[in-house]
């Protein structure tokens, strides 16, 4: 069969076509491989690639009403390591691939409905568990593509699916050297506004770099924050935001929805018991002032979560709460003599000095402070945020222009430190702003 891939798929489908993102993870070079003559047709065919050994079979062909030409394709995959299984999607479906009477191909789809969009509509909804047995790099791609896409245009309005995906790093695959390329945008306003994404902090930078003199606003996300050292994006008109920042800047029920979805893809779709939290914030509450918690190890999940939460807009008191707990959670794995944070990342305090990002967080308290929110700034070092009865204190924090003034002023009302130490339990305290963030959100059914 001629010209079989994704990119003949794209240039006879649609731009906006909404299966474009499923597929893109089919294993395209697997079906451009196999024989389809008729002397094949009922014998399996064994196909080995990089994405792992197929065994393929041509059950059936027959002319459709339009004349073209129809294969049924039973195509099972087998991983050769934990590794390969990771990397690449698994398959045990029945394909139907469409070509002309000369054999052009036209299409390819699953008989049955695509796997992928069950994914997607189980993530979408909270279904997280189901998908961990099905995790890989291509389904958590395509599950964060989903989610930028759909918040995105829930912030911006209607935006432009780009034509194609076909870069290398949109599809995140190494590029030669580990070059980034200029690239398509993912979402486009024309060339007034792009969107773009990097599964990485680093990455996103690097796209910013050779993409920002493309277009007039250039908005790159990331998923995983990075905490080396690493080149940064300097160009005006180029923004290089995590995801949290991004659901911060949508609706309400954006704001608190998607919250576990952001975790699990943190996670490379692990489900654990702390991402479906059961407990309400008065109960996470009454067990914080109880001080009868021990100390609580930080997990690398959360460590990643805190640093890209900390860029969250704080609108709401759940929102305050979250950048909060994020800080502390921050401040926790710094100190080295509680040694809460055991995990592999290093962390360099120096590298992304996350208490003066705090004091951005903090202006943003102060221009809108929440109900039940009480920030007190001491004439000495410390600084004081009581939300819902909780305090948290911290120090060494610069004090800005904005904040020197809310010093000095009448809103600056006195606070008590209440003694209680909340870097020992920063997950607990992590685990009660999700709590406060999702009650205040939304009812979805």
């Amino acid at each position: 069969m001629l010209s079989i891939s994704f990119d003949t798929w794209l240039a006879n489908h649609e731009e906006d076509h909404d299966a474009k993102w499923c597929r893109e993870l089919y294993p395209w070079e697997v079906f451009a491989a196999l024989d389809y003559s008729q002397t094949a047709i009922g014998t399996p065919q064994d196909i080995q690639s990089s994405s792992g050994r197929f065994t393929a079979k041509v059950q059936h062909c027959f002319i459709g009403n339009n004349g073209r030409t129809n294969f049924l394709i039973h195509l099972k995959s087998e991983a050769l390591s934990p590794s390969q299984r990771w990397r690449n999607r698994q398959w045990d479906e029945v394909f139907q691939v469409v070509a002309t009477p000369d054999g052009d191909f036209i299409t390819l789809f699953t008989k049955e409905q695509d796997p992928s969009k069950g994914l997607l509509r189980k993530f979408m909804a909270g279904g997280l568990e189901q998908i961990e047995a099905e995790r890989s790099v291509p389904i958590s791609g395509m599950l964060f593509r989903s989610l930028i896409s759909y918040v995105a245009r829930d912030i911006f309005g209607s935006l432009k699916l780009s034509s194609t995906l076909g870069t290398c790093q949109a599809r995140g695959r190494p590029t030669v050297g580990d070059q980034i390329q200029e690239a398509q945008p993912f979402l486009r306003s024309g060339n007034d506004f792009w969107i773009m994404y990097g599964f990485t902090e680093e990455k996103a930078h690097r796209i910013a770099i050779a993409n920002s003199a493309n277009c007039k606003k250039l908005l790159v996300v990331y998923c995983h924050p990075t905490f080396t050292k690493h080149h940064r994006c300097a160009a005006i008109n180029a923004n290089v935001i995590s995801l949290s920042e991004l659901l911060g800047m949508g609706s309400a029920a954006v704001r608190a929805r998607y919250l576990p979805q952001l975790r699990f893809l943190m996670n490379h779709l692990h489900f654990d018991e702390t991402i479906s939290e059961s407990s309400t914030e008065l109960e996470l509450r009454t067990r914080i002032l109880s001080g009868a918690e021990g100390r609580i190890e930080i997990k690398t999940s959360e460590l990643r979560e805190a640093k890209a939460g900390l860029d969250r807009a704080i609108v709401t008191k759940g929102d305050a709460a979250y950048v909060l707990a994020c800080a502390n959670l921050l401040n926790a794995a710094l100190n080295r003599k509680l040694r809460l944070y055991k995990g592999t990342q290093e962390l360099e305090k120096d590298v992304y000095s996350f208490k003066a990002h705090l004091s951005r967080c903090l202006e943003d308290l102060i221009r809108n402070t929440p109900d039940s929110t009480e920030l007190y700034l001491s004439s000495e070092d410390l600084i004081l945020v009581r939300i819902n009865g909780i305090q948290l204190s911290f120090h060494a924090v610069p004090r800005t222009v904005a904040l020197r003034e809310y010093a000095l002023s009448s809103r600056n009302f006195p606070q008590a430190w209440s003694g209680a130490r909340l870097q020992p339990i920063a997950p607990l305290i992590l685990s009660w702003a999700r709590a406060l963030v999702r009650e205040e959100g939304p009812v979805h059914t």
